[in-house]
């Protein structure tokens, strides 16, 4: 009877311990498989927001070369403007490159996405991370607001200063011009066009460095995430 019993133990032992092994078994199994999963998302994750990057880099580098371009006619005329033997054509050149204006259109859908699914979170390099979240929430944010002020000046003020206040047609303006012409002195020479002007060059001169800083940082995290995937995915982006 004894020797029954301890039988019996023994086997409800043995059962039990393999029900054991079998649970902790199942669950380092799911354990692994989620564990690959995070690890895949978060490839696809640093893969769609490098894109989105790349896109964004060549975008914010053509409107910094944009006004920069300019920048030689704006220096040029504010040198020029009270001087008789003036370049006509560099002055009516910054007249109109002083109507331009950048705007910063940025894919956020990626990045957006992730946010919203929580996937953002699966990237394990958090000081990238960091980064990543620092440029969409915060750089975007403040490189949009300067470039939101210089086309307000440029759409409120320049262009309906020119439209009413002018002594000159725009047609004039950009086909007749002649520095000799009372009409066109009176115009570049005008305290409220020149206010104007200066207030807003000097817009469009922070708007340029804040292009330049902005596509740095950006080209920092981009080679972060080309170190991860490298290291970590077995993938060089290119």
């Amino acid at each position: 009877m004894k020797k029954s019993t301890q039988t019996r133990i023994t086997r409800y032992t043995l059962e039990l311990f393999v029900i054991i092994f079998g649970i902790s078994v199942s669950f380092l199994l799911n354990e692994w498989r989620e564990n690959r999963q995070n690890f895949k998302a978060e490839g696809a994750a640093l893969h769609a927001i490098y894109d989105d990057l790349i896109a964004d880099s060549l975008v914010i580098s053509n409107e910094a070369k944009l006004l920069a371009n300019n920048q030689t006619y704006y220096n040029y005329f504010l040198k020029k403007v009270y001087s008789e033997n003036a370049n006509p054509d560099s002055i009516v050149r910054a007249i109109g490159a002083f109507a331009m204006y950048t705007t910063l259109e940025t894919k956020n859908v990626a990045y957006e996405q992730l946010k919203a699914t929580g996937q953002l979170g699966l990237i394990t390099n958090k000081i990238l991370l960091k980064e990543i979240v620092e440029i969409y929430t915060n750089e975007y944010g403040i490189t949009r607001e300067l470039s939101s002020i210089d086309k307000k000046m440029v759409l409120e003020q320049y262009i309906p200063y020119l439209l009413k206040e002018s002594p000159l047609s725009l047609n004039d303006l950009n086909n007749n011009f002649d520095l000799k012409n009372p009409k066109y002195l009176k115009l570049i020479r005008d305290k409220t066009f020149l206010n104007m002007f200066v207030i807003n060059i000097n817009f469009k001169d922070q708007n340029i460095q804040r292009y330049k800083n902005l596509n740095d940082n950006i080209r920092k995290v981009l080679n972060g995430i080309n170190t991860e995937m490298k290291e970590r995915f077995n993938y060089k982006k290119s």
